[in-house]
């Protein structure tokens, strides 16, 4: 009888064994797999496991696997990291031969959407693109850090916990489109505000970082000088626009008119306006390209006219865009801006007296109510 007991037990710690040697590849695969998923909500206590897990001596072909740099978060801001760097280029597009957007200060604070090895893709002040991963230094999840954030949608819940978004909760405030905050830390896609008497987390989908406590006055720089014509230049170009008057002569790039736009973010909404003291959304456009010899109605419907249509897909820097019930009217288009690239276009709105500011056509609000897009720059 005791020896059937002994034969029994060895067999039962035979079967664990060979039970532990058939499931250890599928824990290093859950391990790591887990590690890498970051579109689902993850409780500290689920992030705590998948830590243990990667560090608990389990190995992958005699290496340990490394925890990933960017963790799970409820938002689409995965991680928040400080430049290193002066001057640092901010690239619009992934690649070697990508142009630069603009480059970040040293000591900036950016959120951090996207691990891709050699570059984060990451945003600051309304820009997002791509810099080295080496000139970032990523904050750990305690840590503090200060700079301002500005909201960058119509109204921001204010709550008194970071939260997912598939949790109900009651926010404590709301906070308006164009405000300027107060950040101090990040915490799984949220991060922790002040404005005023109000204390809280929001959400990372719509908050800016930056930097600096107001909007920076714009610095208007003049286009492209128009090269001066001889008699049969000018002859040349007048036949040309005799023969198709629908396509105007643009002087400058696409990317060109994009840039120079740029400079005027911070100039105030004004209803009607159409200068730099300030502008309404069709006011801003036809300005801006004005400027590169393109005369534009004022207005967003007769705008719908200009240029050649083109597809959300094919939108190039210079492109205009335009929305539709953004405010109760009858009109065919209620909202236009400019596509800067990137996603991103720049406009003024009047929520909130942001003004010329940037956007993301991404975002909820523009995605719901984008109507189409012209291409009048060549």
């Amino acid at each position: 009888m005791k020896l059937s007991r002994k034969l029994l037990s060895a067999a039962a710690l035979l079967l664990c064994f060979a039970l532990f040697i058939t499931l250890l590849p599928t824990t290093k695969a859950w391990a790591v797999q887990t590690a890498k998923t970051t579109e689902s909500s993850f409780s500290d206590e689920d992030l705590d496991v998948m830590r243990k897990a990667l560090t608990a001596g389990v190995e992958v072909r005699g290496k340990k696997p490394e925890l990933p740099r960017l963790l799970p978060s409820d938002t689409t801001v995965k991680a928040v990291g400080k430049v290193l760097e002066k001057d640092l280029p901010l690239y619009f597009k992934n690649t070697e031969d990508s142009a630069v957007y603009v480059y970040l200060p040293q000591e900036a604070i950016v959120s951090v959407l996207e691990d891709c090895e050699e570059k984060f893709r990451v945003s600051y002040n309304n820009w997002t693109g791509f810099v080295s991963a080496e000139a970032i230094e990523l904050f750990k999840r305690n840590d503090t850090f200060a700079c301002y954030g500005v909201v960058d949608t119509e109204e921001l819940s204010v709550y008194a916990e970071a939260v997912a978004e598939n949790e109900t909760a009651e926010p404590v405030a709301t906070l308006t489109g164009g405000a300027r905050i107060e950040v101090s830390a990040f915490r799984q896609g949220w991060f922790a505000i002040k404005s005023g008497d109000i204390e809280g987390f929001v959400s990372g989908d719509s908050l800016d970082l930056t930097l600096e406590k107001e909007a920076p006055k714009p610095v208007v720089k003049t286009p492209p000088k128009e090269e001066k014509k001889t008699e049969g230049t000018a002859k040349e170009e007048a036949d040309s626009k005799t023969e198709d008057s629908s396509s105007p002569v643009v002087n400058g790039s696409g990317s060109d008119i994009a840039s120079f736009a740029m400079q005027f973010v911070g100039v105030p909404y004004v209803y009607g306006g159409a200068s730099p003291s300030g502008f309404d959304c069709s006011g801003f456009t036809r300005y801006v390209f004005a400027q590169f010899g393109v005369k534009l109605p004022h207005g967003a419907t007769p705008q719908l006219k200009s240029g050649a249509e083109v597809s959300r897909d094919n939108l190039q820097p210079g492109d205009l865009v335009f929305f539709q019930g953004t405010y109760a009217t009858s009109s065919a288009a209620s909202h236009c801006g400019i596509y800067i690239g990137d996603g991103q276009f720049i406009h003024s709105a009047s929520s909130g007296n942001r003004g010329i500011t940037i956007s993301n056509l991404s975002d909820s609000y523009y995605s719901r109510h984008y109507l189409t897009a012209r291409r009048v720059a060549v």
